[in-house]
């Protein structure tokens, strides 16, 4: 297959082995691999990405349903018959959505008639668990970002979405804080915020205890695939999965990294946040990451 045939996924390069670590784009990768599609990757510097937009011909979101307008993933699927336009989608929520439609032949990552509860479920997952994680893991962000320019972009714009304190700020710029003083290693703040990230967690681990009882240990699908633990369970793996294993796996790629001057050495096994994950319920959130593993080739 020739590489104008394939799907292209536009990703964030980073100086991480292997690129990838937005839980944004890590979404997208998982069903892409899930489903087994043929993809490359394109790797765009934050920088680039407004103008990828217009390239592709997508239009900005201005409804203020997200505090950005332009942002990745971003699809690009060439069309089956090998005439006319390549097709963009952007948001990986409507990405699998396409892909299920568009891929029918592939296994479903939303099953029929639960798109509603999906997408509740995803914007649940943003407020409750993924928001009581962004003060940790944002400030670590433009420490792994493959070129300067991305980085000071991504440091610029997040710093705004962080409050600066009501007495004093540190000119975070347009009412913000600067991202290295949003919750420093050591200190109160960082205290509070590991408290609330593990509440999120324990409140994440109620939902999946929910469904207990309602499947047998040791259950297998009908490729002979476990289906322990699944949040649809006999379904087997869904974009929902997929949301929690993409955030596990950016704080995996991010958290504590060690880097020098080339780049990175190694993963972050002992960072403040993965080590609260590995220590919640026995550690089945490390067991469930680690489910994640055969859909996580960067191609």
């Amino acid at each position: 297959m020739s590489d104008q045939d394939k799907i292209i996924l536009y990703d964030i390069p980073s100086r991480l082995t292997p690129m990838a670590w937005s839980p944004n784009t890590w979404k997208a990768r998982y069903v892409l691999n899930y489903k087994r599609l043929p993809y490359e990757t394109v790797w765009v510097s934050y920088t680039e990405i407004a103008s990828l937009w217009a390239e592709l011909g997508l239009e900005p979101i201005t409804d203020g349903s997200i505090p950005f307008t332009t942002f990745l993933p971003v699809i690009s699927v060439p069309p089956k018959d090998g005439e006319g336009a390549r097709t963009a989608i952007a948001e990986s929520f409507n990405i699998a959505l396409y892909l299920d439609r568009a891929f029918p032949e592939t296994p479903r990552v939303i099953p029929p008639h639960t798109a509603a509860l999906h997408s509740a479920f995803i914007q649940a997952l943003s407020t409750a668990f993924s928001a009581p994680l962004r003060p940790i893991m944002i400030p670590q962000i433009p420490l792994v970002l493959a070129d300067p320019l991305g980085a000071a972009y991504f440091t610029r714009m997040r710093e705004k979405t962080f409050p600066a304190p009501a007495v004093t700020s540190s000119a975070g710029g347009s009412g913000g804080v600067k991202l290295a003083e949003v919750s420093p290693r050591g200190s109160e703040k960082r205290k509070a915020d590991m408290e609330n990230a593990k509440k999120a967690l324990q409140a994440l681990d109620r939902i999946f205890k929910a469904n207990q009882g309602e499947q047998e240990q040791g259950e297998t699908n009908k490729e002979g695939k476990s289906i322990d633990g699944w949040i649809m369970g006999s379904v087997g793996p869904t974009f929902a999965d997929f949301a929690i294993g993409a955030i596990f796996r950016w704080i995996q790629s991010v958290e504590d990294v060690v880097l020098v001057p080339d780049g990175p050495i190694g993963e972050a096994e002992k960072g403040e946040l993965w080590s609260l994950i590995r220590s919640i319920d026995e550690g089945r959130w490390a067991k469930y990451a680690e489910r994640f593993r055969e859909w996580e080739q960067v191609i």
